[in-house]
């Protein structure tokens, strides 16, 4: 589909992005441990974790990016980024989690798992980067896990794309605050999502 070196050229720049926009992790710091294994200035041991588990479930997704996603893959997915991190990796948060200076209800942890179940089902068969979007507004709001819902979606989007055939966005702190707004304006159009998708590939 994309020449190896540009393939993981991009994995790299999306799985830094994505750890970057979440946690302050710099490119330069996150290709030091994965490429270099140098371990910066000032790094505790819970930040090399994480840029070593999101960048080995990013490779791991790349190489699988075929299978079917399904509940208990998304589950499997976010225990490996999350290991170490947090003490319920992989497994559904049984608190109300709530998005700072956003407006949107979030689902019952209740109904997490029937609310994924019919997520998985809906989203299934993506043709298009407009369904992609849909998709990831769609799982952002069932915001199923306790911590790392932001980068286990993005991951989510990545095996999307490579499904349809296309470069997987980069998403990084260059452009997260646009990212942020057209992922809350979602829930009214999806289309300026697709479009900022489509752009940063």
């Amino acid at each position: 589909m994309f020449e190896s070196a540009i393939m993981d050229k991009t994995l790299r720049q999306m799985a830094a992005g994505s750890l970057e926009i979440e946690t302050g992790t710099q490119e330069v710091d996150f290709n030091a441990i994965v490429l270099d294994d140098i371990v910066p200035n000032n790094f505790h041991a819970t930040s090399v974790a994480a840029v070593q588990n999101i960048y080995h479930i990013t490779q791991e997704i790349a190489q699988n990016f075929q299978a079917e996603i399904t509940l208990q893959q998304i589950k499997d997915w976010h225990k490996v980024l999350m290991r170490g991190l947090i003490n319920n990796a992989g497994e559904f948060s049984t608190k109300q989690r709530v998005l700072p200076n956003v407006n949107t209800q979030l689902t019952h942890p209740k109904d997490i798992a029937e609310e994924l179940k019919l997520w998985v089902k809906k989203y299934n068969n993506i043709q298009h980067l407009s369904d992609i979007a849909k998709s990831h507004y769609h799982f952002e709001i069932i915001h199923p896990f306790s911590d790392g819902n932001g980068r286990i979606g993005r991951l989510i989007v990545l095996a999307q794309c490579l499904q349809i055939g296309i470069k997987p966005p980069t998403i990084n702190n260059n452009n997260k605050a646009l990212y942020y707004i057209l992922l809350e304006y979602a829930q009214i159009n999806p289309a300026p999502l697709a479009y900022f998708f489509s752009s940063m590939c």
